[in-house]
């Protein structure tokens, strides 16, 4: 929150939540400063690989339920609909399968009725269709993006913004 605080005093109007939403200083932060609030789905922080949803439960339904608290809670606490940003979390406390469960149906996750950011660039479910190192996987990295902007994913979290430039332009012109 101190570093947030000092980023909003310079005027950045979005803040990403490493705590998904469950420090209370970084609500105040953003219902004061009429900032957007990031906030992943994780289990745990840090982020601990050998820690995944249930291999028997469905990843969509978790982060489903996760986020419903959390807008009841943010909002409760004075925050705006408009000013969170959720994030699934692709990677942190899921298996690949589970990530791409929740990439194919990330659209169930816009019944919440609020922003979505999807963090999936150069991510390691993508193996479950290139063997190619991460640094590697822009191409597929691209492809996605286009499948989650064609299911009104509003942000998109990418590491090359040029070849997501290029697929944003052309998939608009289309």
């Amino acid at each position: 929150p101190e570093t947030a605080q000092k980023a909003a005093a310079l005027g950045v109007r979005f803040i990403n939540d490493v705590s998904g939403g469950m420090n209370p200083a970084m609500a105040k932060l953003a219902r004061d400063h009429n900032i957007s609030l990031i906030c992943m789905h994780s289990l745990t922080l840090p982020a601990d690989p050998a820690h995944t949803i249930a291999l028997d439960a469905d990843p969509v339904e978790i982060v489903l339920a996760w986020a419903g608290g959390l807008l009841q809670k943010l909002e409760a606490s004075g925050v705006a609909r408009a000013n969170i940003i959720i994030d699934p979390g692709i990677g942190f406390g899921k298996t690949k399968e589970q990530s791409w469960q929740l990439i194919r149906q990330v659209a169930r996750l816009k019944t919440l009725g609020a922003a979505l950011m999807v963090g999936h660039s150069r991510k390691s479910f993508l193996s479950l269709f290139s063997d190619k190192k991460s640094a590697d996987r822009d191409a597929e990295t691209c492809v996605v993006s286009a499948y989650l902007t064609s299911q009104g994913v509003d942000y998109l979290r990418v590491h090359d913004i040029a070849s997501h430039a290029a697929m944003l332009r052309i998939k608009a012109a289309l």
